[in-house]
């Protein structure tokens, strides 16, 4: 049936469709399309991990590192008050070792509550330096804290970003040399359009082959932090291939293009070259 659908399309496209391209007439149809599109991508799957396509990578880590005896070190950076940490505990089968950071007083005060044996919770966030910043809220608790004032953002209807808290960020390399952690298996990044900057404090890591997976979010907080998909791939495609996650699938992103700017909500996962990882 999909494949009709293409052809029927194709044939739509070449006797009627492009003979209105850039129409006025014809702009409320492919405005139509184009939102179709969007759906059909995958993208805007934000809001919870059964439609986030995470569970996909932990059932990644699950078959890589099956026959590992020691744990796995994950660092799970925008814990929030601990919701991939759960996810983590009902669905990852092998053992392993969680460093959680959440910055937000509140988050951390509930993250904190309910500690798992294997788990660590932090205070404070990363990005490319140490230093005090503000971290702007639209309520308490909220997952879409950033230290970027988000305005006017049509996607989540956000309320204004009026509760502040200054907050503590480090680098994760001064973290890792101060802990002693050679290597992270898995490196999970949601902090609202502060990733790439979080990856920056991590150029030691990187260069050294020392990250296995790296998880993160691109949407609308990109927007803010003026941080582009090209910037990830400035700083990771020469060890790391690149997917985009969708609720049903994992789709490769061989080469970089500019289509792929868009700031919707969605996750990506970028894998070390190195683990012979084709999906």
């Amino acid at each position: 049936m999909i494949k009709f659908t293409y052809y029927i399309l194709r044939v739509l496209n070449k006797l009627v469709l492009k003979k209105h391209f850039a129409s006025k007439n014809a702009l409320f149809l492919f405005d139509y399309m184009h939102e179709l599109a969007i759906e059909g991508l995958g993208y805007k799957n934000i809001g919870n991990t059964l439609t986030s396509g995470e569970k996909q990578v932990v059932e990644l880590l699950n078959n890589h590192y099956k026959k590992t005896k020691n744990p796995i070190t994950i660092f799970d950076v925008g814990a929030n008050v601990g919701q991939y940490q759960r996810m983590l505990a009902e669905n990852l089968n092998i053992p392993s070792n969680i460093y959680s950071f959440e910055p937000a007083n509140d988050s951390f005060g509930i993250l904190n509550t309910d500690k798992q044996n294997n788990v660590r919770n932090f205070q404070f966030g990363f990005g490319d330096k140490q230093q005090k910043v503000t971290l702007y809220k639209d309520e308490n608790k909220s997952q879409l804290a950033s230290i970027y004032k988000k305005t006017d953002n049509d996607y989540y209807n956000l309320k204004s970003m009026d509760i502040e808290e200054t907050i503590y960020l480090r680098t994760i390399d001064d973290f890792c040399e101060e802990e002693k952690i050679s290597k992270i298996d898995f490196l999970k990044l949601d902090i609202e359009g502060h990733e790439f900057f979080a990856l920056k404090g991590a150029e030691s890591m990187l260069s050294q082959n020392r990250i296995n997976f790296i998880q993160f979010e691109f949407g609308p907080a990109n927007i803010d932090s003026k941080t582009y998909l090209k910037d990830f791939y400035s700083l990771l495609s020469t060890h790391y291939s690149f997917y985009r996650l969708t609720k049903s699938t994992i789709i490769p992103l061989v080469n970089y293009s500019e289509t792929n700017e868009i700031f919707l909500p969605s996750n990506y996962i970028a894998i070390n070259k190195n683990k012979n990882i084709i999906l």
